[in-house]
């Protein structure tokens, strides 16, 4: 069984169960989510250089065809 890779994150916002200022590792899709919503930034340990964590492979949405405009009754 591969385990999987985690990526640390440090709360700048209280997020239940965990305060500002905690660390947690999580996976890297739900990691983003969490740095995107602005929860949470990426941990990089004192005297490293921050590297671009893993990017989750996201699909982007379906295009959608405009509607046509419906016509109004008299």
């Amino acid at each position: 069984m591969v385990k999987p890779k985690l990526v640390p994150v440090v709360f700048i916002k209280k997020n239940a169960p965990y305060n500002v200022g905690e660390i947690a590792g999580f996976l890297p899709a739900i990691s983003e989510r969490m740095v995107n919503a602005k929860r949470a930034k990426y941990y990089v340990p004192p005297g490293e250089q921050a590297d671009p964590p893993p990017a989750a492979k996201v699909e982007p949405p379906p295009e959608v065809e405009p509607k046509a405009k419906a016509k109004k009754k008299k």
